[in-house]
């Protein structure tokens, strides 16, 4: 009987020296929990490969953090570092030893990854240690994590009022905690991973959140920078606005969106190559922050009315080719570069060229092939609602520097009397009180 008890502690001490390793991958996009088993008495490294879809993540400058705990700690985690064992193939790996076994059948855990300089970790790997028991495993006690405080060592004294920067600090924690603006739509809908700036880029987007979105300008205080390639793809939504950070918007961002009718990202300054292919119930587009729109980016868009494209400065081959109800584009800055036919299969003269910027240069007659139409740099005639409007030379009797008096009837009205009199600055008729 004591051999085989010696023979068991022998066995115990060997496979504590000597560490197994578990291996596997976790999609951060889909993460559901993950339970693994071990035996009392062994010590493991857990190796972790976080991916988003089949591509690893970049966590260069990365750090991460092991977490564990047992019912009857009450929720209180102990944690141990972790180490981000190959940053560019995002591996991860935690070590399970038998110092951190106080006895119990199984332990929930979670490991946290940091982007430097993160308050929140921007990843996690979450589920359940199941341990099985071994004969002759002393199992440890180990000291909460937490301790209480002794309020006799506090020492109070008064502190300054808060500072703009101090709430600003807050709003950035605030801000830091999920999205902002907190009208946007939850971060949790939308998938997404880091830039090499820093910044996101949304990769998928779940209709849980609903139809009509709202981009997110941070998730978690990183600034939402671009929508991926494909990230909204034959996606039911049926309107996308906000994105007040973003940059630009991937090849097919929006390709064969049948349901979206309106889009409003007034930062996006690049719209990438088929965008919003064969969005056919489109109807509007404001995009007055582009700086370049991609080759086809509306290809098939069949109801698309309107285009607000700003100041930008290309518009390559084919961009709103086959938009058959398309009637009217909007410009803001001076003309740009067009690639050929911009306008194909558009019947001619159907689509007017607007430039409300009358200092705006370059334009000539048409844009691809289509007529351009500018608002007056000077005007000798308004209009107001369909009506003409006076000017001050057809006004006489100056009154002041701003008000032009004109003969009308009087009225009396809560014992004040009021005379029609001519607002240079409204530019029409108002009811001056008597002095």
């Amino acid at each position: 009987m004591r051999i085989t008890s010696l023979l068991t502690a022998y066995c115990l001490l060997l496979t504590s020296a000597c560490a197994l390793t578990d291996t596997w991958a976790v999609d951060v996009r889909q993460h559901t929990a993950v339970q693994r088993t071990y035996k009392q008495g062994e010590s493991w490294t857990m190796r972790v490969t976080l991916r988003h879809g089949l591509r690893p993540l970049d966590l260069t400058g990365a750090t991460a953090i092991f977490y564990w705990y047992t019912n009857t700690a009450q929720n209180v985690w102990w944690d141990r570092p972790a180490e981000i064992t190959s940053p560019k193939a995002g591996l991860v790996t935690a070590q399970w030893t038998p110092a951190m076994d106080t006895g119990a059948a199984s332990y929930p855990y979670w490991i946290g990854v940091w982007a430097s300089g993160s308050t929140s970790p921007l990843w996690r790997v979450t589920g359940t240690i199941r341990v099985l028991p071994s004969p002759g495993f002393t199992p440890n006690t180990l000291p909460l994590p937490a301790r209480s405080i002794d309020f006799s060592e506090i020492s109070i004294t008064n502190a300054p009022w808060a500072t703009p920067a101090d709430l600003q600090a807050a709003s950035n924690a605030l801000a830091g905690a999920a999205q902002w603006p907190p009208d946007a739509t939850g971060a949790e809908y939308f998938s997404y991973f880091t830039n090499d700036s820093g910044g996101l880029s949304i990769t998928s987007y779940d209709t849980a959140g609903g139809l009509a979105v709202k981009v997110p300008d941070y998730i978690r205080g990183r600034p939402v920078e671009k929508l991926w390639s494909h990230s909204f793809a034959s996606n039911a939504v049926t309107s996308v606005s906000g994105g007040g950070r973003l940059l630009g918007l991937g090849p097919k961002a929006f390709h064969r969106c049948y349901s979206l009718q309106t889009v409003a990202l007034p930062a996006a300054g690049y719209i990438g190559s088929l965008a919003f292919e064969v969005c056919t119930n489109l109807s509007a587009a404001a995009l007055p922050g582009a700086g370049q729109v991609d080759r086809s980016a509306f290809l098939g868009c069949t109801r698309l009315e309107s285009a607000d494209l700003g100041a930008v400065t290309s518009i390559l081959a084919k961009a709103f080719s086959n938009c058959a109800s398309l009637r009217s584009v909007r410009f803001s800055g001076d003309a740009p570069y067009a690639g050929t036919r911009i306008y194909e299969s558009i019947p001619a003269g159907q689509v007017t060229n607007y430039i409300i910027n009358p200092a705006a240069q370059g334009w000539g007659g048409t844009l691809g092939g289509m007529p351009v139409v500018r608002a007056a740099l000077h005007a000798d005639e308004f209009y107001r609602r369909g009506l003409p409007l006076a000017t001050s030379a057809q006004v006489s009797n100056i009154v002041g520097e701003a008000v032009l008096n004109i003969t009308a009837p009087a009225i009396l009205r809560g014992g004040v009397w009021y005379r029609q009199a001519w607002d240079t600055n409204l530019q029409t008729t108002v009811w001056e009180p008597s002095p």
